[in-house]
Protein backbone atom coordinates (compact mmCIF):
# COMPACT_ATOMS: atom_id res chain seq x y z
CA UNK A 1 0.00 0.00 0.00
CA UNK A 2 0.79 3.23 -1.14
CA UNK A 3 1.73 6.23 1.44
CA UNK A 4 -0.26 9.30 -0.05
CA UNK A 5 2.21 12.13 0.64
CA UNK A 6 1.33 15.77 -0.77
CA UNK A 7 3.45 17.45 -2.72
CA UNK A 8 4.36 19.85 0.08
CA UNK A 9 5.21 17.12 2.42
CA UNK A 10 7.71 15.40 -0.12
CA UNK A 11 9.97 18.66 -0.01
CA UNK A 12 9.86 18.29 4.17
CA UNK A 13 10.33 14.78 4.14
CA UNK A 14 13.31 15.14 1.64
CA UNK A 15 14.76 17.41 3.30
CA UNK A 16 15.24 15.19 6.35
CA UNK A 17 16.30 12.44 5.07
CA UNK A 18 19.07 15.03 2.99
CA UNK A 19 19.86 16.35 7.24
CA UNK A 20 19.75 12.69 8.24
CA UNK A 21 22.23 11.00 5.69
CA UNK A 22 24.51 14.03 6.63
CA UNK A 23 25.08 12.74 10.02
CA UNK A 24 24.52 8.99 9.49
CA UNK A 25 24.03 7.95 5.75
CA UNK A 26 23.88 3.95 6.31
CA UNK A 27 21.12 4.50 8.20
CA UNK A 28 18.68 7.03 6.82
CA UNK A 29 19.76 4.86 3.48
CA UNK A 30 18.68 1.78 5.87
CA UNK A 31 15.39 3.38 7.09
CA UNK A 32 14.83 4.29 2.76
CA UNK A 33 15.11 0.90 1.66
CA UNK A 34 12.99 -0.61 4.33
CA UNK A 35 10.27 1.79 3.44
CA UNK A 36 10.95 2.37 -0.21
CA UNK A 37 7.72 -0.15 -1.20
CA UNK A 38 5.40 1.65 0.88
CA UNK A 39 6.01 4.96 -0.73
CA UNK A 40 4.51 6.28 -3.57
CA UNK A 41 6.96 6.08 -6.95
CA UNK A 42 7.66 9.68 -7.00
CA UNK A 43 8.31 9.79 -3.23
CA UNK A 44 10.67 7.47 -3.66
CA UNK A 45 12.27 8.53 -6.80
CA UNK A 46 12.73 12.17 -4.77
CA UNK A 47 14.21 10.41 -1.90
CA UNK A 48 16.90 8.74 -4.20
CA UNK A 49 17.54 12.08 -5.78
CA UNK A 50 18.30 13.28 -2.47
CA UNK A 51 20.40 10.26 -2.00
CA UNK A 52 22.48 11.49 -5.26
CA UNK A 53 23.16 14.88 -3.56
CA UNK A 54 24.17 13.61 -0.51
CA UNK A 55 26.64 10.39 -2.57
CA UNK A 56 28.25 14.40 -4.80
CA UNK A 57 28.82 15.60 -1.34
CA UNK A 58 30.39 12.66 0.58
CA UNK A 59 30.73 9.46 -1.52
CA UNK A 60 31.40 9.69 -5.68
CA UNK A 61 30.16 10.45 -8.70
CA UNK A 62 30.19 6.91 -9.41
CA UNK A 63 27.84 5.60 -6.77
CA UNK A 64 25.60 8.96 -7.11
CA UNK A 65 25.24 7.39 -10.69
CA UNK A 66 24.26 3.52 -9.39
CA UNK A 67 21.53 5.63 -7.71
CA UNK A 68 20.48 7.65 -10.84
CA UNK A 69 20.01 4.55 -12.65
CA UNK A 70 17.47 3.87 -9.68
CA UNK A 71 15.20 6.96 -10.16
CA UNK A 72 11.51 6.08 -12.58
CA UNK A 73 10.66 9.76 -13.02
CA UNK A 74 12.20 11.23 -15.97
CA UNK A 75 11.75 15.06 -14.38
CA UNK A 76 13.32 14.02 -11.36
CA UNK A 77 16.11 11.62 -13.21
CA UNK A 78 16.68 14.62 -15.29
CA UNK A 79 17.69 17.04 -12.53
CA UNK A 80 19.70 14.44 -10.94
CA UNK A 81 22.41 13.15 -14.31
CA UNK A 82 22.13 17.58 -14.04
CA UNK A 83 23.95 17.33 -10.94
CA UNK A 84 26.14 14.79 -11.69
CA UNK A 85 27.20 16.09 -14.99
CA UNK A 86 27.89 19.58 -12.90
CA UNK A 87 30.29 17.49 -10.26
CA UNK A 88 31.86 15.73 -12.80
CA UNK A 89 32.43 18.66 -14.96
CA UNK A 90 33.80 20.44 -11.73
CA UNK A 91 35.96 17.29 -10.75
CA UNK A 92 37.64 17.26 -14.60
CA UNK A 93 38.29 21.13 -14.17
CA UNK A 94 40.56 20.54 -11.19
CA UNK A 95 42.31 17.42 -12.72
CA UNK A 96 43.08 19.43 -15.48
CA UNK A 97 44.44 22.75 -13.72
CA UNK A 98 46.37 20.17 -11.83
CA UNK A 99 47.69 18.02 -14.46
CA UNK A 100 46.45 19.17 -18.07
CA UNK A 101 48.15 16.44 -20.35
CA UNK A 102 48.05 13.66 -17.75
CA UNK A 103 44.46 14.43 -17.84
CA UNK A 104 43.85 14.21 -21.43
CA UNK A 105 46.19 11.52 -21.68
CA UNK A 106 44.19 9.26 -19.58
CA UNK A 107 41.11 10.41 -21.08
CA UNK A 108 42.51 8.97 -24.47
CA UNK A 109 44.14 5.98 -23.13
CA UNK A 110 41.23 4.62 -21.91
CA UNK A 111 42.55 4.88 -18.39
CA UNK A 112 40.70 7.70 -16.75
CA UNK A 113 37.19 7.29 -14.90
CA UNK A 114 36.07 9.81 -17.68
CA UNK A 115 34.18 9.46 -21.27
CA UNK A 116 35.46 10.44 -24.27
CA UNK A 117 33.13 13.09 -24.77
CA UNK A 118 34.78 14.62 -21.57
CA UNK A 119 38.13 15.94 -23.80
CA UNK A 120 36.33 18.22 -25.10
CA UNK A 121 36.18 20.09 -21.77
CA UNK A 122 39.68 18.80 -20.82
CA UNK A 123 40.63 20.42 -23.94
CA UNK A 124 38.92 23.47 -23.77
CA UNK A 125 40.44 24.26 -19.99
CA UNK A 126 44.01 23.54 -21.31
CA UNK A 127 43.31 25.73 -24.50
CA UNK A 128 41.91 28.84 -22.28
CA UNK A 129 44.37 28.48 -19.90
CA UNK A 130 47.53 27.34 -21.59
CA UNK A 131 47.14 28.01 -25.75
CA UNK A 132 50.55 27.14 -26.72
CA UNK A 133 51.18 24.06 -24.47
CA UNK A 134 47.54 22.77 -25.48
CA UNK A 135 48.51 23.14 -28.71
CA UNK A 136 52.28 21.67 -28.71
CA UNK A 137 50.41 18.49 -27.02
CA UNK A 138 47.59 18.55 -30.15
CA UNK A 139 50.42 18.63 -32.64
CA UNK A 140 52.48 16.00 -31.05
CA UNK A 141 49.62 13.30 -30.80
CA UNK A 142 46.98 14.27 -33.06
CA UNK A 143 48.22 11.55 -35.61
CA UNK A 144 47.87 8.45 -33.07
CA UNK A 145 44.64 9.82 -31.70
CA UNK A 146 41.94 7.77 -32.57
CA UNK A 147 39.09 9.46 -34.33
CA UNK A 148 36.26 8.57 -31.88
CA UNK A 149 38.73 10.77 -29.75
CA UNK A 150 40.18 13.01 -31.64
CA UNK A 151 36.96 14.86 -32.95
CA UNK A 152 36.36 15.83 -29.19
CA UNK A 153 39.66 17.73 -29.16
CA UNK A 154 38.90 18.96 -32.58
CA UNK A 155 35.42 20.48 -31.20
CA UNK A 156 37.53 22.45 -28.37
CA UNK A 157 39.60 24.00 -30.81
CA UNK A 158 36.62 24.93 -32.71
CA UNK A 159 35.05 26.36 -29.85
CA UNK A 160 38.23 28.22 -28.83
CA UNK A 161 38.40 29.62 -32.89
CA UNK A 162 34.57 30.80 -32.96
CA UNK A 163 35.29 32.64 -29.70
CA UNK A 164 38.13 34.31 -30.93
CA UNK A 165 35.77 35.23 -34.23
CA UNK A 166 37.98 32.90 -36.42
CA UNK A 167 35.15 31.05 -37.74
CA UNK A 168 36.79 29.78 -41.05
CA UNK A 169 38.99 27.74 -38.95
CA UNK A 170 36.49 26.68 -36.53
CA UNK A 171 34.33 25.58 -39.48
CA UNK A 172 37.82 23.39 -40.42
CA UNK A 173 37.67 22.03 -37.03
CA UNK A 174 33.81 21.11 -36.98
CA UNK A 175 34.47 19.17 -40.26
CA UNK A 176 36.72 16.42 -38.06
CA UNK A 177 33.63 16.12 -35.48
CA UNK A 178 31.99 12.53 -36.27
CA UNK A 179 29.57 12.68 -33.57
CA UNK A 180 26.33 14.53 -35.06
CA UNK A 181 24.76 15.67 -31.52
CA UNK A 182 28.35 17.40 -30.87
CA UNK A 183 28.98 18.68 -34.93
CA UNK A 184 25.33 20.33 -34.60
CA UNK A 185 25.92 21.97 -31.28
CA UNK A 186 29.45 23.06 -32.59
CA UNK A 187 28.23 24.40 -35.94
CA UNK A 188 25.44 26.03 -34.46
CA UNK A 189 28.16 27.92 -31.66
CA UNK A 190 29.32 29.04 -35.21
CA UNK A 191 26.68 29.92 -37.42
CA UNK A 192 25.79 32.24 -34.31
CA UNK A 193 29.30 33.93 -34.42
CA UNK A 194 28.81 34.42 -38.26
CA UNK A 195 25.53 36.39 -37.39
CA UNK A 196 26.81 38.98 -35.38
CA UNK A 197 27.35 42.38 -36.54
CA UNK A 198 30.99 43.04 -37.28
CA UNK A 199 32.75 45.45 -35.12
Amino acid sequence: MNVLIKGNEVGDIRYAVSKWAEVDYSQAYDWFSNHEQTMAPKVADSMLATFVENQLKTSSIEDAQVTIGRIQDANIRKTAEGQVWSAERDALRKDVGNDPSGAIQGIVSGQSKYADYWLEEAMGTWVAKDFDKAQAWYQQNWKSLPASKSQYVAAAFANQATQQGDVGTARQWAALIQDAKTRDRINAGIAKAEAQPKP
